[in-house]
């Protein structure tokens, strides 16, 4: 590709729950109704990502891209592009990295292996509103990984800002500028939309600046945090013995998301996100859960279900990956009889 005929992309970065699959489908949709064509790469460690198969049963040109964080697949990546303007020229593609990518490494290494094909938008990073002020009433020191993916920052995204009381709001402020005193600060709502539009504006017109190397001390501080996450994600098909209403598979989904999330704690792990994509003849519904104080989250719809697949991704510190898996069967088997529900691996 030429000078002219760059990829606009911007990536929406930010670690586990922060709400990045939701913001760039919103961010979507409000480009695609106003004819702009959108395209998405979804980034996860493992090859069964929720927040993929959400995205493309939205009817979004996407891409996956498995097995671990991009800045080590930046081969993959350029296929990617490659396949996608074989098809059409996006105004925007959207990149969701894995939640514990290097913000500083990865659009180092984009630069170098594809600045000729990609045109990058700031490094923007989405935090949870509601998580970063319990660090902040607690005394919490935040973890390194979300602490130095804010330092990396140009553009700070401070999202689910309407869980937020508004008076409490300065005091994440200031939590952020202690941490990057020069990024561009935003409040947002992804799920209302607002802030959205401002986000948009950086995403589609903001200036990438170029920032000194990343030094190895930071890469293996970054490699050593990274080792204490636990990620499994599983497949099945399932089937009811009657036709489960809307309302049954959202207590389905909200039981076996809670007591996989009441294992990781109880095992001495701790909660990052644990989410569920369950879908069938067209319809979807995706249940998320951060951590157990709050409530299951759900996007999409689905009118009944008597047979279908479920996807489920947990992920959480302190905890091995097979330690993942059995916590997810045993929960699984717990759960299903309540709803007469029989599932077998897919």
């Amino acid at each position: 590709m030429n000078e002219m005929e760059k990829i606009r992309v911007a990536l929406i970065g930010g670690f586990y729950g922060t709400g990045k699959t939701t913001t760039i489908i919103q961010m979507g949709k409000k480009l695609s109704g106003e004819g702009k064509r959108v395209a998405v790469i979804t980034n996860d460690k493992g090859v069964i990502n929720v927040d993929g198969e959400v995205i493309k049963s939205l009817g979004f040109e996407a891409e996956d891209i498995t097995g671990g964080c991009i800045c080590f697949y930046l081969d993959r990546v350029s296929e990617v592009v490659d396949t996608i303007t074989k098809k059409f020229i996006p105004d925007i593609m959207f990149i969701e990295p894995v939640a514990y990518f290097l913000p500083s490494k990865l659009y180092e290494d984009l630069g170098r292996e594809l600045g000729e094909k990609l045109e990058v938008a700031p490094i923007t990073i989405l935090i949870d509103g509601p998580q970063l002020l319990h660090y902040s009433q607690h005394g919490t020191e935040l973890p390194y990984i979300e602490s130095r993916q804010i330092e990396d920052a140009e553009v700070v995204v401070i999202n689910k800002i309407d869980l937020v009381p508004p008076d409490k709001i300065p005091f994440i402020e200031k939590m952020v500028r202690e941490i990057n005193p020069r990024a561009r600060l935003m409040t947002m709502s992804a799920k209302t939309g607002m802030g959205l539009n401002e986000l948009l504006d950086v995403v589609l017109h903001g200036r990438h600046e170029v920032f000194p190397t990343v030094t190895m001390t930071v890469v293996k501080s970054f490699a050593r945090s990274v080792t204490e996450i636990g990620w499994r994600g599983e497949q099945y098909t399932i089937t009811s013995e009657r036709a489960l209403s809307e309302s049954d598979v959202k207590n389905f989904l909200r039981d076996l998301l809670r007591g996989i999330g009441e294992k990781v704690i109880g095992a001495g792990g701790e909660v990052n996100h644990i989410k569920a994509f369950i879908g069938n003849e067209g319809f979807f519904l995706k249940a998320s859960l951060v951590r157990l104080g709050q409530e299951v989250d759900f996007v999409g719809d689905i009118k009944s279900l008597s047979s279908g697949r479920i996807v489920i991704n947990a992920i959480g510190r302190g905890l091995p990956d097979d330690f993942l898996y059995n916590l997810i069967i045993k929960t699984l088997q717990e759960v299903a009889p309540r709803y007469k529900v029989k599932f077998k691996e897919k």
